[in-house]
């Protein structure tokens, strides 16, 4: 019964995970953006190490220049971009420090996948334990 509570909260994460995805790329205006410097961070994960970027921009969003960093980081081999680099950019006004590049507009959060799947483990464990009395 517990991991049914469990299940569910997991999937109300995930409905709430990607509501906010879904409202961040609905509202996200495009930019034109300078690469003013690219933050390099050695991750270590499962025991491999890589290498990930956080790219920061400087651009005008009709008001004033902001300063902003990338949502997330980029790994190494997918890196692309270059300091001094004009590039477009996705921002909500509502967080304007924060942007996304356009090819990664995704219609789904993979944040909200990762709960989804807990959240039917969860339940797939739950049936398994209801014999043992759990």
């Amino acid at each position: 019964m517990i991991f049914m509570l469990f299940a569910l909260i997991a999937v109300g994460i995930g409905f709430f995970l990607q509501k906010c995805h879904t409202d961040r790329i609905k509202d996200a205006q495009p930019y034109t953006a300078e690469i003013i410097s690219l933050q390099e961070r050695t991750r270590v994960r499962r025991g491999m190490a890589y290498t990930e970027y956080r790219p920061m921009v400087k651009y005008n969003n009709g008001s004033k220049e902001i300063i902003a960093e990338h949502y997330n980081g980029i790994r190494a081999v997918n890196c692309g971009y270059q300091q001094g680099e004009t590039v477009t950019i996705f921002a909500d006004k509502r967080l304007p420090k924060s942007f996304f590049f356009p090819e990664e507009n995704h219609k789904i959060s993979y944040e909200a996948v990762v709960a989804f799947i807990a959240a039917g483990l969860l339940v797939i464990f739950g049936i398994i334990m209801i014999p043992a009395g759990l």
